[in-house]
């Protein structure tokens, strides 16, 4: 099959690190011509459509439920959370200037996200996971070159509240413990031991979590 073929090619230059999306948007529509072309049986004609349809829904840029609300909001540039009226000093990644892009780059995203794991057995104590890379990050990814289609698709189609963490955008994020002296997390934000069993206790499951 072309398309698998061409999607499976896409995949392989992502993560090599070759931005393929112009690539891309012309070879997949016209691999998908050539399979239907070249196919008369009607049995594998149908396949061929549920493929396309797997395809077109997964890669629709879906929009996320508006979050407005937000129970936490981090300023990175004051290096202070703010909670209930309360102000916690944070530790931020070690390159804390700019949004997160890309795994190892040491920043800390910035948008909104939800609370999307919850641990108290952490390496660094209490955990609270945001859902980054979310949605918006995804196609920001894949407009850089750095999320391929297959990737996005599953991103779409098979949503859970934790997104795939294996991604060239890194993952993994979260607040936790460890201390707030500096700024030495590799893109999570990191709060004294206080402050973070009193975030744990407080904030459920889908929180809204702003970086700003």
């Amino acid at each position: 099959m072309i398309l698998l073929t061409v999607l499976i090619l896409d995949h392989l230059l992502t993560r090599a690190g070759s931005p393929p999306i112009c690539f891309s948007l012309l070879a997949i529509p016209c691999a998908a011509m050539l399979d239907w072309r070249r196919t008369r049986h009607r049995k594998l004609r149908a396949g061929y459509v549920l493929l396309y349809c797997y395809l077109l829904f997964g890669l629709l840029p879906w929009p996320q439920a508006p979050m407005t609300d937000a129970a936490v909001v981090i300023h990175k540039e004051r290096r202070e959370l703010l909670y209930q009226g309360k102000s916690m000093r944070i530790g931020l990644g070690n390159h804390p200037q700019g949004s997160k892009e890309e795994e190892g780059d040491g920043k800390t995203p910035e948008g909104f996200y939800r609370i999307c794991s919850k641990a108290s057995d952490s390496p660094f104590g209490h955990w609270l996971g945001l859902d980054y890379p979310n949605r918006r990050d995804a196609w920001n990814g894949r407009l850089h070159g750095k999320v391929s289609w297959l990737e996005l698709t599953r991103w779409n189609w098979f949503w859970r509240s934790e997104p795939p963490q294996t991604t060239r955008l890194g993952g993994q994020i979260g607040i936790h413990g460890g201390g707030s002296g500096k700024n030495w997390t590799l893109g999570c934000i990191a709060l004294d031991e206080l402050d973070i069993k009193e975030l744990f206790q407080g904030l459920p499951f889908g929180a809204v979590v702003e970086v700003r």
